[in-house]
């Protein structure tokens, strides 16, 4: 059995996501800011549609 592809939206949203959050200081401390919360939401709307 096979994973399905994942979609490159969805694929450049996480990238995004884990990217930022490896290079913000305050993300890295273990607070999101503000940047990560948007990016997390914008991943999350991406999956929702990747899943229909």
């Amino acid at each position: 059995m096979t994973t399905p592809p994942i979609s490159p939206r969805l694929q450049a949203t996480y990238r995004a996501y884990i990217v930022h959050t490896q290079k913000c200081q305050n993300c890295r401390s273990g607070t999101n800011c503000d940047d990560a919360s948007k990016l997390r939401t914008a991943y999350r709307a991406a999956e929702r549609k990747a899943s229909r």
